[in-house]
């Protein structure tokens, strides 16, 4: 989600330093090679603080960002989301009064338990952010109603859109390829569940039961094909392993998918079942139905246009759901066009401006301007949507990362289902981009990425 800021930053002249707190050390090298992001990495942390549970990982990161800010002294920390990370940047940048830059601000459920510990970790971090970019208006008013004032909030869409859009724009990988094929080969007229399970909340008891309605969609469905990416964590790996053992009739489990590989499979999905956040936004750009294996969720933008349903973790109700919309095609229909709730694509452009006018002036541009979806939905197709985005940003600014979301159409490898199956330069100083994959945090990797005049012999 934050690797478009940070093309964009460095693509004018700014000074960058990405500090990641690693645990899938396969998923990061592949979201960096995706982005063309080079690294070298440095060790902060040590030991197996995991296992001492939140508050010791975020002891242990609070310790260590204090000494790497006092260090190195950037200008702006830009955090992402509701990690751990985000949260503990969030307040170390504030102690050593250092302007916080939060992606995604305003998201909120009102239940600390659901998810649990991000609804608190995103309160929190929006109390010392002085730039907020809320992707939506309601994410917008969520930070009104918290007495932020409105002149450190900008609607700005959500950056997972840019990076869906620039990934669909690409040559589809060979890899991507070869699964489609796969998936082809299990059902000659099957059509694709997509599935991806990894919360907090939702493991053991909770996760069993997203199980048996996955195999209960199975059993209703004859010519649904399910493909289940694992995600590494044990805990998510022990449960697949006893509930599905070796693999099902019309079951495909594999890997977590590359960042390079993962937008075309959900392009070519009919149903897509999920518990997790950035996965619905996507879904609902691409005009997919979506089941939400989450008793909340703070993306209710999806719920509202239609696309996406929260059915919380009972196998009932996740069988049901999905068996009425893959053999009810109205209701298939439905719940199968394309909206923009969150932002049509070029959210890294506003936000690359505001940050770069704060770092040059010393405060943002005068008045938050808009990327994002206005009040009253995100439906306008986004070449009308373009002539209203904000006047100071300069198109050749804009620069070809990614097009307009009417991403080139790739051949589908699937069968086409039946009928009735419905600016300123910002060099004088750094940005650091603290960034977040998996919550297990063993280590703090800094990834220096720097254009050839950035710091001036510094070191």
């Amino acid at each position: 989600k934050v690797a478009p800021v940070v093309k964009r930053l460095i693509e004018r002249g700014t000074s960058v330093c990405i500090v990641n707190t690693n645990q899938q050390h396969v998923m990061v090298t592949s979201a960096l090679k995706r982005f063309q992001l080079d690294s070298v990495d440095m060790s902060l942390i040590s030991g197996n603080i995991y296992a001492e549970g939140p508050a010791a990982i975020a002891g242990h990161i609070m310790l260590s960002l204090n000494r790497f800010m006092q260090q190195v002294s950037p200008q702006v920390v830009i955090v992402q989301g509701d990690t751990t990370t985000a949260m503990v940047g969030s307040i170390a940048a504030f102690y050593n009064n250092i302007t916080v830059a939060h992606v995604e601000a305003g998201l909120r459920t009102y239940d600390f338990q659901n998810p649990f510990p991000e609804e608190f970790h995103r309160r929190v971090v929006a109390v010392p952010s002085l730039l907020n970019f809320a992707p939506t208006p309601r994410a917008r008013r969520a930070l009104l109603a918290e007495n932020i004032p409105s002149s450190r909030i900008w609607l700005s869409g959500n950056t997972v859109v840019d990076a869906l859009f620039d990934s669909l724009s690409k040559p589809i990988p060979a890899a991507a390829t070869a699964l489609l094929q796969r998936i082809a080969g299990v059902h000659p007229k099957g059509r694709l569940v997509l599935v991806t399970m990894h919360r907090r909340e939702s493991f053991e008891a909770h996760m069993e039961d997203m199980c048996d309605g996955v195999l209960d969609l199975l059993t209703q469905v004859p010519d649904a094909v399910v493909l289940l990416p694992v995600h590494t964590n044990p805990r998510v790996q022990a449960t697949v392993k006893h509930k599905f053992g070796e693999g099902q009739k019309r079951l495909i489990i594999c890997d977590p998918l590359e960042a390079d590989i993962f937008p075309f499979i959900l392009k070519e999905a009919t149903l897509i079942l999920t518990d997790s956040g950035g996965v619905q936004e996507e879904a609902v750009s691409l005009g997919k139905a979506l089941l939400v294996m989450r008793a909340a969720t703070e993306r209710p933008e999806g719920v509202e246009v239609g696309n996406a349903v929260v059915s919380g973790r009972s196998k009932e109700k996740i069988a049901s759901l999905s068996v009425k919309i893959l053999t009810d095609k109205a209701e298939f229909d439905r719940m199968s066009q394309t909206h923009y709730p969150y932002g049509y694509g070029n959210s890294s452009v506003l936000i690359t401006d505001v940050i770069l006018s704060h770092m040059k002036n010393g405060k943002p541009t005068s008045a938050p301007m808009s990327a994002g979806p206005h009040e009253g939905g995100g439906d306008k197709d986004p070449a009308e949507k373009q002539k209203s985005w904000s006047s100071h940003q300069d198109p050749a600014q804009r620069g070809p990362l990614h097009p307009a979301p009417h991403v080139q159409s790739h051949a589908s490898l699937l069968p086409a289902p039946a009928a009735s199956r419905g600016g300123p330069r910002g060099g004088a100083d750094l940005v650091v981009v603290l960034t977040v994959f998996g919550r297990a945090t063993l280590d703090l990797q800094m990834r220096m990425l720097q254009p050839q005049t950035a710091f001036k012999g510094r070191k």
